[in-house]
């Protein structure tokens, strides 16, 4: 699945996921490139639930004439009883990680970048407050061995259980992106 934002005449940008027009939209005056990419990700969310890592520029620079969005990728995998689903960047870093034990409890609905502002605004305290509710993000990136255990899903899947998961951990309603 590709995301793409091509740029017309006069000002018109189309949304594509794959080759099928997603949506269109005009190009203002004062729009920034981070005003489109929003649009672009924002469109691409409610259309699968699919997160933009990040938009490549073609050409590079202010000139652009397309815009193919880096989309996460959704896996879920099994070990010893547990599953698990994950967010994973085009870096290989899990993004957003949740965990289901054998008893079919929920033992992790934990995200990366809350974990670093965590750690950034309240040190180690903070983030091990956050653990206890939320769990932790995976440590290392997903390398090629671990390929032949990921069964990939689509953004819907993973964010029911995101969802889900988020829900059965805090049930009072803590921050859920």
């Amino acid at each position: 699945m590709v995301y793409r934002i091509e740029r017309h005449e006069p000002d018109v940008l189309r949304l594509f996921n794959d080759d099928l027009l997603v949506d269109q939209d005009v190009e203002q005056e004062d729009d920034t490139l981070a005003d489109i990419e929003r649009w672009g990700t924002g469109v691409a969310w409610a259309e699968d639930y699919t997160c933009i890592a990040r938009w490549d520029a073609e050409p590079i620079g202010d000139r652009w004439q397309v815009l193919v969005g880096v989309a996460y990728r959704y896996v879920c995998w099994q070990l010893d009883g547990v599953s698990a689903w994950d967010e994973i960047g085009p870096d290989g870093w899990c993004s957003r990680h949740v965990e289901m034990g054998p008893d079919g409890r929920y033992t992790a609905a934990a995200e990366s970048a809350a974990v670093i502002e965590a750690r950034d605004t309240g040190g180690a305290h903070a983030v091990s407050a956050y653990e206890r509710v939320y769990g932790v993000v995976p440590e290392s990136a997903f390398g090629p061995d671990a390929e032949p255990h990921l069964t990939p899903i689509n953004g819907r899947a993973f964010h029911d259980q995101w969802i889900a998961a988020r829900s059965a951990l805090d049930p009072q309603g803590g921050p859920t992106p």
